[in-house]
């Protein structure tokens, strides 16, 4: 992770919307979470995703989701409106780096 942020200071960028980061192992101990995917701040009021600082300057705040190697494979071949969708159907708790794996294929496909 801190090599992603040196890198994003040397060439004085953010990461992108959807953005995933990894997988490089496991992030926690005794989790399933490998990557992380850079988003809105989902449970937060719309207003909170926009900060503006001197001069009007706006910062865009990123929330970094922690997510499984198949989530980020889902996010690589489909892109991130997919994996959303999963995630609004199956309503994970996403602030958990403890949860499981949502399922990402129906049964018998």
């Amino acid at each position: 992770m801190f090599q992603v942020a040196g890198e994003m200071v040397r060439r004085r960028s953010a990461l992108r919307h959807a953005q995933v980061i990894g997988p490089r192992g496991p992030l926690f101990p005794d989790s399933q979470m490998t990557a992380m995917v850079a988003i809105s701040p989902l449970y937060l009021p719309e207003g909170f995703a926009v900060v503006h600082v001197d001069d009007s300057v706006p910062v865009v705040l990123t929330w970094l989701v922690p997510i499984t190697s198949g989530e980020a494979d889902v996010i690589s071949s489909a892109g991130w409106k997919a994996l959303e969708q999963v995630f609004v159907a199956q309503d994970p708790d996403l602030s958990d780096p403890g949860r499981p794996e949502v399922a990402l294929r129906e049964p018998g496909s």
